[in-house]
């Protein structure tokens, strides 16, 4: 999506940004990784060797849920790793993000998307060729983050003002699941409207078809078995 331009109403909602909304489970389920995965990019794992694999992002509290902010972060991270990024190596590349944004999300901020490409590129002298995976350099030397990078970034709609994700489309900007720490305190929900994917499958179910479900709260039927296939009650279409 577009980058949005819209205010933010109250520094209290600024507030839902930051705290903890989202059990690890529900985390996982929307990067589509596993829990005990994510788990692991908070607190590191011991190795085989019996060494300790530091972790990928920052400090939290065993058993608390992500902040939405964190989410975002979550969600890089998942994208990283399938393109074979190492831990270790993601550990860096935040690292160093962190400290040129001076951020504590880099990978939740505006800055990521119109000048991380660049930024990164600073490291592929000192760091190696693995760079090459998250950037790419054009015939005509424009420098862009390379498609998996690309395609999760238009995920995204950022607050130009304050520079970070505030709307995220988790299965794409076309697909009609947003999650919006303005609507429903941030629960999956179906676009342009409050109603929850949760909200849905708990009505499916308690026995209701998808057309009486969809009379009920007035939604096209297409809409609701997407929420379904998102909540995995259905399965995907082909």
């Amino acid at each position: 999506m577009g980058d949005s331009g819209f205010a933010i109403p109250t520094e209290r909602w600024r507030r839902r940004l930051y705290l903890p909304a989202y059990p690890v489970a529900e985390a996982a389920k929307l990067v589509e990784a596993h829990p005990r995965t994510v788990s692991r990019w908070y607190y590191g794992y011991r190795l085989p060797s019996g060494a300790h694999a530091a972790r990928v992002l920052g400090e939290r509290e065993r058993g608390e849920a992500l902040s939405y902010l964190q989410l975002v972060e979550v969600a890089f991270v998942a994208t990283l790793r399938k393109i074979g990024v190492s831990l270790e190596r993601l550990r860096l590349a935040h690292d160093y993000l962190a400290r040129r944004f001076e951020a504590e999300y880099p990978f939740a901020q505006l800055r990521l998307k119109t000048d991380g490409a660049h930024v990164m590129m600073d490291l592929e002298e000192s760091e190696g060729a693995w760079v090459k995976r998250l950037v790419v350099v054009s015939a005509q030397g424009q420098v862009a983050w390379a498609e998996p990078m690309e395609e999760r970034i238009r995920q995204f709609e950022y607050d130009v003002k304050r520079g970070l994700a505030i709307r995220w489309f988790p299965r794409g900007e076309r697909a009609p699941v947003v999650v919006d720490p303005q609507v429903a305190f941030g629960a999956p929900v179906l676009r342009d409207t409050a109603i929850s994917t949760a909200a849905i499958k708990g009505r499916f179910r308690s026995g209701e078809d998808v057309t009486e479900i969809s009379e009920d709260f007035g939604l096209g039927p297409d809409m609701v078995r997407y929420a379904l296939e998102f909540e995995g009650e259905l399965p995907l279409a082909a």
